[in-house]
């Protein structure tokens, strides 16, 4: 259960994430992913403002 989202909600998104197809949940689980790795690499530059492309991606790893 998570703690911000009412029962009642949380049952209707299980529900609705259980109807999706694998490649439905794989595409999902993909752009969640490419949304993380883009904050993640946003925040480096804002803490390493100095940082150009090639240094991010050395930090990102």
């Amino acid at each position: 259960m998570l703690a911000d989202t009412h029962p009642e909600v949380e049952v209707v998104q299980q529900e609705l994430l259980h109807r999706k197809t694998a490649a439905e949940k794989f595409a999902i689980v993909r752009a969640l992913t490419a949304t993380v790795v883009s904050l993640y690499r946003q925040g480096i530059r804002e803490r390493h403002p100095e940082y150009d492309e090639r240094e991010v991606r050395i930090h990102f790893v």
